[in-house]
C-alpha cells in the first residue's frame, strides 16, 4: 500500500440495489415494504429484548411495542 492509498473501507449498506430489491420484493408497493421492514424490526428488537439479561441492562433497553400490545411490567 502506497502513501497515498486510503484503507479500503467496507461496502456501504444498503446499497441502491438492496433498496430496489426490497422494494420489488412487494411488487413496487413502498408502503407494504415498510411495514416488512418495521415489523422484522420489532421482532428482532424482541429477540434481542429476550436474549438479554433485564439485569444486566437495568432497564436501559428501549421497549418496542405494537398497537395492541399489553404492557409490560
Amino acid at each position: 500500500m502506497t502513501a497515498k492509498e486510503a484503507p479500503s473501507s467496507p461496502p456501504a449498506f444498503p446499497t441502491e440495489d438492496d433498496i430496489d430489491a426490497v422494494i420489488d420484493e412487494f411488487d413496487g408497493d413502498m408502503r407494504e415494504a415498510i411495514r416488512a421492514l418495521l415489523s422484522d424490526l420489532a421482532v428482532l428488537a424482541e429477540d434481542a429484548n429476550a436474549r438479554v439479561s433485564h439485569g444486566y441492562v437495568r432497564g436501559q433497553l428501549i421497549v418496542l411495542r405494537r398497537p395492541g400490545d399489553a404492557p409490560q411490567g
